[in-house]
């Protein structure tokens, strides 16, 4: 990912702009990340951008309260500037201790804890055993980059083809979920209580749940937050 970030810094500015204009009013996923990738100068900004689904602009339209909008941009500027800046090693070495202390505890292992545990199951993450950890990060940026040690071991016993395959994700197809019956569930939880409406504002959200309805541009990732959070109002 931070790869492509670094070749597109070096495109000269007339190309970025000539590029950017082709993307610009698409909204599928390649389209998002090449326009985020195209727009950002430099990687540490590139890797901000990505992890967040509201651009400054959105979340101004979003909050009724412009002051909730720049609370929430200042607190994740500084607990992105905190991190980073206190691990000592190169641009990926410090996003990587990023992700280990936030996106990795607050996202993937709390999404996998809750869905095991939903269906009396026990999960275990051996590779974030603390000394396997520590080993990691004492490693040299080069080895640790691509899982290299892991794959050279995996070809050895399942052969190439396995070890060195393309990543899978565990997405949920959102996108076609918002089109029909979660954009239904939206839509009726919006009418089940005000709260979310001291906060939020109505007509952003309706338009983000017209446009995506009907196929305008791709708001799912959005309106999931929001549904998130409107569960979360109505139970205050």
């Amino acid at each position: 990912m931070f790869k492509y970030a670094q070749l597109a810094k070096r495109l000269p500015g007339f190309l970025r702009r000539q590029a950017y204009k082709k993307v610009k009013n698409r909204d599928d996923f390649y389209s998002n990340g090449l326009r985020k990738l195209l727009r950002t100068t430099f990687t540490k900004n590139y890797y901000r951008s990505i992890m967040n689904n509201f651009s400054s602009k959105e979340l101004n339209n979003l909050f009724k309260n412009t002051s909730l909008s720049e609370e929430n941009r200042e607190y994740r500027h500084n607990l992105f500037i905190n991190l980073t800046d206190k691990y000592q090693g190169n641009i990926y070495e410090k996003l990587t201790y990023c992700d280990l202390k936030t996106y990795l505890p607050y996202d993937i292992l709390t999404k996998v804890d809750r869905m095991t545990m939903a269906n009396s199951l026990e999960s275990r993450a051996p590779f974030l055993d603390p000394n396997i950890i520590e080993f990691a990060f004492s490693l040299p940026w080069n080895i640790r980059r691509g899982k290299k040690i892991l794959k050279e071991i995996l070809a050895d016993d399942f052969g190439k083809s396995f070890a060195y395959r393309k990543k899978k994700g565990f997405g949920i197809p959102l996108e076609i979920w918002f089109r029909g019956e979660l954009s239904e569930l939206l839509i009726s939880r919006m009418k089940e209580d005000d709260n979310w409406k001291s906060y939020l504002n109505e007509r952003y959200v309706e338009r983000l749940i017209d446009q995506h309805r009907k196929g305008i541009r791709s708001h799912h990732y959005r309106l999931w937050q929001i549904l998130a959070f409107i569960l979360w109002s109505n139970k205050q």
